[in-house]
């Protein structure tokens, strides 16, 4: 798991990339994002940017599995 966060010129507003991976026996996972935020002096915060998620399993000839998305989000928050 690793997250690097970065302050922009702006007061709230944030770029940071995040990215997680699990590689076990069979199973291997790996999640990523990249994304900026903004967040109100209320608390209340707006994000959004392109994730791509993937997940692999292979329990040999009897079961494999393959699932991937990849896309934009946008995500509603609030920090108190």
């Amino acid at each position: 798991y690793a997250t690097a966060i970065f302050d922009l010129p702006f007061e709230g507003l944030k770029a940071s990339v995040v990215g997680s991976m699990m590689d076990y026996d069979q199973f291997r996972a790996a999640d990523y994002r990249a994304k900026l935020s903004y967040t109100f002096s209320s608390g209340i915060g707006l994000q959004g940017g392109w994730q791509q998620q993937q997940l692999n399993i292979d329990a040999g000839q009897e079961f494999k599995a393959q699932f991937e998305n990849k896309g934009p989000f946008l995500d509603l928050f609030y920090r108190f």
